[in-house]
């Protein structure tokens, strides 16, 4: 006993040595100025594979049970085991952690720290890129190791930003993980994006992948752009490059995300042990966490595209129905959220309109790189709260450097949408000096944001200060929430609505059925919605439906919030009413129970006497229905 307890702790001792000398060379590594000569390939790659292998069997295992070794094989089992399987072996995984093991996870997570470094500063071939991939992607599918994750992310962004040949292996790392993500409610969101709100690591690093894709222009050039002279040339300006170069930047960055969506969407539809639906659902509720948030600006581009991306699957009329009524949930989730959001952006535009206010004082006390006449008053106030957003982000940066990522997707982004109204107005105008006041206009935008890149924290952030004493989360997000309204997926809501009321005339019932749910979800962020004339058309529809699970689903929607609007209730009564001798047992008992909410809350209602009269007569209903 005392000799394998010997033996146990020299193999500890050396394994601790063997990962501080890795972190020494490292360190060394990632010294400023240091020579070419010192970047040996095959020191780094004892690196890299020393900390895959003690992080797969002795990092891993002790912290998430998943990992373990099986007593009848010799071999790791989460590799093989199922949704419910690993969700099983977890609960019995245990809190109390080997010290040597916590040291080697520490110091471990340091090494990953600087191999993060080292990415940026050297070239490395692409056998040991593939290696580091597989070392950074793998700790987000283990339970209780967040700060390792955190460091991996930094790695994975990092590989994911500067070698593109590597991107497709990073997806298909990630979508043959996917059962083995963390499933309990602890370990579920673990990144923290505010005091209140958490999102899943997997996510937040899906998000930083979208951003880190896009590239924008070296100080250099950014330099001689700005610098550029009025003097006309013969060569074809360097500016029209930066055009085509921010754009591509962006719409790859798009590409990207639509490959991964489209992916991660297809492997939920099919027919497997592993349901991945929860999945998928936790993503979706993440990216409606993220979303307006001033560090993700790419969860708005992501629900867009999905968005899309779920319309087209649930009016395709070859899918089958099943999973075209797990896309039509998905639409219904993402439309409430954006009539949420709408409802509480006319909420807080008092605030907007205070932040605004002072912007336009303050404005006096720099220059903003564009004119301020009237006619151009409310685009200047724009790219105030612009520059804004930006220079809080780079305040921020200090402490969290991924954030540049988020600063480079925003200017691309802006920079994109002035390059194509350029385009969109000048096909519209005929008359050349028209053409040319745009174009002139156009410029001095794109000449703005490229001025935000690489630019020290303007006194955007500081200016307010004087007054505020400091910036909020809070207004960064009221900003940013102002700002992606004039985007175009805040102003998809009502293309989303009108899909969803034209599959209530679908033949599925199970169609018809979800569809009225999703109407229930939306109107629950906005009763108002239930004035509009298409609303009541189609909830009308739905009233006479030949389904009684259909006629149901519409009677609860009404139900819900005409008690809350009031006014409703005289537009929805003739409909409700009649439903009084439907057929279906559990319609009238539904129709019943609401008309008797409106007597006892609504007693000035102009139809009292006439509900009392029709729900008497239903007293001795033959299926038991009770007042």
């Amino acid at each position: 006993m005392d000799d394998e307890k010997t033996w146990v702790e020299l193999v500890a001792d050396r394994v601790l040595r063997s990962v501080e000398a890795c972190y020494v060379v490292t360190s060394i590594l990632t010294s400023p100025n240091m020579p070419k000569i010192v970047y040996i390939e095959d020191v780094i790659e004892r690196v890299v594979q020393f900390s895959r292998f003690h992080l797969l069997n002795s990092v891993y295992p002790e912290y998430d049970a998943v990992y373990r070794t099986s007593p009848e094989s010799n071999q790791v089992t989460g590799s093989a085991d199922t949704l419910a399987s690993i969700k099983q072996r977890r609960q019995k995984s245990p809190t109390q952690r080997c010290k040597v093991v916590t040291t080697l996870y520490n110091r471990l997570g340091d090494v990953i720290v600087d191999l993060a470094s080292l990415i940026e500063i050297e070239i490395l071939t692409d056998t040991l890129v593939l290696q580091m991939s597989a070392l950074s992607t793998g700790p987000f599918f283990v339970e209780n190791v967040s700060e390792l994750q955190l460091k991996a992310m930094k790695l994975v962004t990092t590989i994911y930003c500067r070698y593109e040949t590597h991107r497709k292996l990073i997806y298909e790392e990630i979508f043959s993980s996917l059962t083995k993500l963390p499933t309990s409610k602890r370990s579920l969101r673990t990144y923290r994006i505010t005091d209140d709100e958490s999102i899943q690591m997997i996510t937040a690093l899906v998000l930083h992948l979208v951003q880190s894709v896009v590239i924008l222009p070296s100080n250099d050039e950014l330099t001689s752009i700005l610098d550029d002279s009025e003097d006309a040339s013969d060569e074809k300006p360097p500016k029209l490059d930066v055009d085509a170069s921010i754009s591509n930047a962006y719409t790859t960055s798009l590409r990207y995300a639509q490959n991964f969506l489209s992916a991660f969407l297809y492997k939920c539809t099919l027919k497997s042990e592993d349901d991945l639906r929860p999945i998928f659902e936790n993503f979706v509720q993440d990216l409606l966490s993220a979303v307006n948030k001033p560090e993700w600006p790419s969860a708005e581009v992501v629900l867009s595209l999905l968005g899309k991306l779920l319309v087209h699957r649930f009016t395709t009329k070859s899918v089958d129905v099943g999973l075209r009524v797990i896309a039509l949930d998905y639409l219904g989730v993402v439309a409430a959220r954006l009539r949420k959001d709408a409802v509480a952006s006319r909420c807080s535009e008092e605030i907007i309109q205070s932040i605004l206010k002072e912007l336009k004082s303050l404005s006096g006390e720099r220059s903003w790189d564009v004119k301020e006449d009237d006619e151009n008053e409310d685009e200047t106030l724009i790219q105030q709260l612009q520059r804004v957003s930006v220079d809080y982000l780079r305040e921020m940066g200090y402490i969290d450097n991924s954030l540049n990522y988020a600063i480079y997707f925003y200017v691309a982004q802006w920079y994109r949408d002035v390059c194509l109204e350029v385009e969109s107005s000048i096909k519209n105008r005929e008359i050349p000096s028209e053409c040319t006041e745009i174009a002139e206009k156009s410029e001095q935008q794109k000449k703005f944001y490229l001025s935000l890149i690489n630019c020290k924290p303007g006194c955007g952030v500081r200016t307010l200060r004087k007054a505020h004493q400091d910036l909020s989360y809070d207004d960064a997000c009221l900003i940013t929430q102002y700002l992606a309204s004039m985007r175009p997926f805040m102003r998809s809501f009502d293309v989303y609505l009108q899909q969803i009321l034209k599959v209530l005339n679908e033949p599925a019932i199970a169609i018809r059925t979800k569809a009225m749910k999703c109407l229930t979800a939306v109107v629950e962020a906005d009763p108002a919605i239930l004035a509009r004339n298409d609303m009541q058309q189609a909830v009308h529809g739905r009233f006479v439906d030949h389904s009684t699970s259909v006629r149901e689903a519409a009677v609860d929607l009404v139900g819900r919030f005409i008690l809350v609007k009031p006014e409703l209730t005289e537009k929805y009564y003739k409909m409700l009413i009649e439903r009084v001798l439907d057929m279906g047992v559990s319609v009238r008992k539904r129709v019943i129970k609401i008309l008797r909410d409106v007597c006892l809350e609504q007693p000035e209602f102009s139809k009292i006497t006439e509900i009392c009269c029709k729900m008497m007569r239903r007293v001795n209903d033959e299926e038991g229905i009770k007042v």
